[in-house]
C-alpha cells in the first residue's frame, strides 16, 4: 500500500512538471509562430448566456494588414427578424451597414481621442497578431499558461484570473465589456497552430456568462474586392463621430 502510494505521489509530481510552461518562451512562440502571418480569415460564434437561454452570434471575419471585415448575425426572441450587421475597417474609417435598419453608420477614427483611437485598432486584432500576443506578455505576471486536456484534447490554457485590473482586454479578441462584466478569462490554444480555439468569460459562477468558439481559421490569400460591401443606393448614412467622441467624454468624467 505504501508503494503504491509513493508511485502515485511520483506520478502526480511528473504530471505537474509537464504540465509546466515557461511563459516567455511561450509567448516568443506564439509570436514567432504567428507575426509573419499576412493574412487571416475564418469563423467563430460568441454565445451569451441571458436569463437561461443562449443567445449565439455567428461571425465571418476577413483580416489583411489594417483591413477588417466582419458579418454577424444577431437575433433573439424579442426581435422580429435577425439583424445582419456588416462592419468594414481601415485604420482610419468604420462603417457599418445594418441590413434590417437599412442604415450605414460611419465612423471617422482619425477624429477620435487616442485612447479610443487606440481600442478600436485592438478590435482589429481578433486572432492572436502580434499586437495582442504584446498585450498578454505585459501582463504576464497576471497570467498563468498551463497544458490541459479539455474534451479528450490538448490544450495550452491561458488564464487571466482579474481581468477588471487589465484594462479592457476582451476587446483585443473581438469583444466589447465593460470591467465590470468578466472577472476571468480563460483561452484554450491549439498547441500546434498556437491559436485560440476557445475563449471563455467568467463573472461570478463557475460557468461562463460568454464564451466564443472559433469554427474555422484559415492564412490562405484572398482577394481584396472582400472589402467591397453590396450596399444598396438607397440606404441612409449617418456620421456617428461625434456621438462616440460624447459618449467616450461622459465615461471619462465619470
Amino acid at each position: 500500500m505504501r508503494r503504491m502510494f509513493l508511485v502515485a505521489v511520483l506520478v502526480g509530481i511528473v504530471f505537474s512538471l509537464r504540465a509546466e510552461v515557461n511563459k516567455e518562451e511561450f509567448f516568443a512562440r506564439m509570436l514567432q509562430k504567428n507575426s509573419n502571418v499576412e493574412c487571416i480569415s475564418g469563423k467563430y460564434e460568441i454565445n451569451m448566456s441571458m436569463m437561461g437561454n443562449i443567445m449565439k452570434i455567428p461571425v465571418n471575419f476577413w483580416q489583411k494588414g489594417n483591413k477588417m471585415r466582419m458579418d454577424m448575425i444577431m437575433s433573439n426572441p424579442g426581435m422580429p427578424q435577425p439583424m445582419e450587421i456588416y462592419m468594414l475597417m481601415d485604420g482610419q474609417k468604420m462603417i457599418q451597414y445594418q441590413k434590417m435598419l437599412k442604415t450605414v453608420f460611419t465612423f471617422d477614427l482619425e477624429k477620435l481621442p487616442e485612447n479610443m483611437k487606440q481600442q478600436m485598432k485592438n478590435n482589429q486584432g481578433f486572432i492572436m497578431n502580434s499586437d495582442s500576443i504584446s498585450q498578454l506578455y505585459q501582463m504576464i505576471d497576471k497570467i498563468s499558461v498551463e497544458e490541459k486536456i479539455k474534451d479528450g484534447k490538448s490544450f495550452y490554457l491561458i488564464s487571466i484570473r482579474d481581468i477588471s485590473n487589465t484594462g479592457n482586454i476582451s476587446s483585443t479578441f473581438g469583444v466589447q465589456s465593460t470591467q465590470q462584466m468578466f472577472n476571468k478569462m480563460l483561452m484554450w490554444v491549439n498547441p500546434s497552430s498556437l491559436l485560440p480555439e476557445k475563449i471563455e468569460f467568467y463573472g461570478d459562477t463557475d460557468t461562463p456568462a460568454m464564451w466564443i468558439d472559433i469554427l474555422g481559421l484559415s492564412t490562405e490569400p484572398f482577394s481584396d474586392s472582400v472589402f467591397k460591401l453590396d450596399i444598396p443606393a438607397d440606404v441612409k448614412y449617418m456620421d456617428m463621430t461625434e456621438t462616440m467622441k460624447k459618449m467616450s467624454e461622459s465615461v471619462n468624467v465619470r
